[in-house]
């Protein structure tokens, strides 16, 4: 080596070197597998709302916490709520009270329906038996008349005792028929239908069944003014503060999941033919890592310009079609940027 090379090597060499390590860093950076486009996986947030309109009496979170499933993020005011249902337990007392007396009165009238039944069977029969010694008598008293062993006058006493006791068997017959038909109303009232319920207090039921009902939806209303977080995430945003009033089904406050499984891929139109819905793809995380594989979901009709997300460099400016892909396995952390292979699909000979 000559004394020139030997001292541009010297001074030069050093910038050479690092200049040429500084190009490949840069290019294994950006490098990606060769036939895919960037990706990132995407997260839509999640809006908490209410289906009741009440005054926000508590803020629980601030924007950038990470809240908890089922965690609270935001109270309502339900005192109107708690105060019907005041009112609705103090009228389901009142109709629990009428309902048991309705129900002793209708025990009361079976009972009493059931005793004079007894009673008037136990003195027809007695009349019957009566009527049937005296009728008898009677029998024997004409025999005797026939052989003139008795006048006929003699008939006259026993025929009146008969007549007397067939009135008596008559009328304790249709007596005991009416309390017969009386004790199976009664015991018919007290019968209970297919939903527990007796005829004898089955208005009094049904009000009470009201009361309950619009008191266990009283309930979940109530719980509804308690404002939960339905998944892990991170609050965006909150949107009311304490004093203010949220109309229904207003969003009260935005959160972010911690994890998502859907990455968008922005494609280029010279890629189209190989994307459809079904397809299957493989995904290379940009910052290392294991391959993940997805399915296509959902392919845009419509080219836009392509995000910040899906450009090498921030003034470069393109126009892609996003595609949807849901990623096989665990969550992914939302902004997570991939290289997109789409796995052309078999064709119909093979």
């Amino acid at each position: 080596m000559n004394w020139r090379a030997q001292d541009l090597l010297t001074r030069y060499g050093p910038r050479v070197l690092l200049l040429t390590s500084l190009g490949f860093v840069i290019t294994l950076a950006v490098a990606r597998p060769a036939g895919t486009v960037l990706g990132y996986a995407e997260v839509a947030p999640v809006r908490v709302a209410s289906l009741e309109s009440g005054r926000v009496v508590g803020v629980t979170v601030t924007p950038g916490e990470i809240v908890a499933e089922g965690a609270i993020v935001g109270v309502l005011d339900d005192t109107p709520i708690r105060g019907r249902m005041r009112v609705l337990e103090a009228e389901l007392s009142r109709s629990g009270a009428v309902l048991q007396g309705q129900q002793r009165d209708a025990e009361t009238a079976l009972a009493f329906a059931q005793a004079n039944r007894a009673e008037s069977s136990a003195r027809l029969t007695a009349a019957r038996e009566g009527l049937r010694i005296a009728e008898q008598r009677l029998s024997d008293r004409r025999s005797q008349v026939a052989a003139g062993l008795a006048t006929r006058d003699s008939l006259v006493p026993v025929e009146t005792e008969v007549a007397t006791l067939r009135g008596e068997v008559s009328q304790l017959s249709a007596r005991l028929g009416a309390q017969t038909s009386a004790a199976a109303m009664a015991a018919e009232g007290m019968d209970e239908d297919a939903g527990g319920t007796a005829p004898a207090v089955a208005s009094e039921a049904r009000a009470m069944g009201v009361v309950e009902e619009e008191l266990a939806l009283l309930e979940e209303r109530r719980k509804d003014t308690t404002l939960r977080a339905p998944l892990a995430a991170r609050v965006a945003s909150v949107h009311y503060r304490v004093g203010e009033v949220l109309p229904e089904l207003q969003v009260f406050a935005e959160l972010l999941p911690l994890e998502t499984t859907t990455v968008v891929a922005c494609v280029p139109e010279q890629f189209r033919g190989l994307v459809v819905a079904g397809g299957k793809t493989e995904l290379w995380p940009a910052s290392g890592g294991a391959m993940r594989t997805g399915t296509v979901v959902d392919v845009s009709g419509l080219v836009s310009e392509a995000p910040d997300r899906c450009k090498q460099r921030p003034n470069e400016v393109g126009w892609v079609r996003p595609v949807r892909i849901q990623v096989d396995g665990s969550g992914l952390v939302p902004g997570q940027r991939f290289d997109v292979a789409f796995v052309p699909p078999l064709s119909e000979d093979s």
